[in-house]
């Protein structure tokens, strides 16, 4: 995009080294914003995919998308519930 094949290069392997699994314990008080990591992390893999067909962006932002799915409530079975619709 726009020339630069070198620093592109260069942001796809952090991505491809990068995790978003975070150790902590269960008394850390741990928060961050959902909206923020949708829009700001999600939205920037899913369209730099978009944009360069590179398998890595889209497999980080499955992972990402996992973890962001575990803020919905599941049912027993563990399956997901209806999204809110508003």
């Amino acid at each position: 995009l726009a020339g630069m094949q070198k620093e592109f290069a260069e942001a796809e392997g952090y991505v491809a080294n990068m995790s978003f699994a975070v150790p902590f314990k269960a008394s850390d008080e741990l928060m961050t914003s959902f909206f923020e990591t949708t829009i700001r992390a999600l939205g920037g893999l899913l369209s730099t995919y978009a944009l360069s067909h590179r398998p890595v962006f889209l497999e980080r932002a499955t992972d990402l998308g996992d973890r962001l799915m575990q803020a919905f409530p599941t049912k027993d079975d563990g399956s997901s519930t209806d999204m809110p619709s508003h």
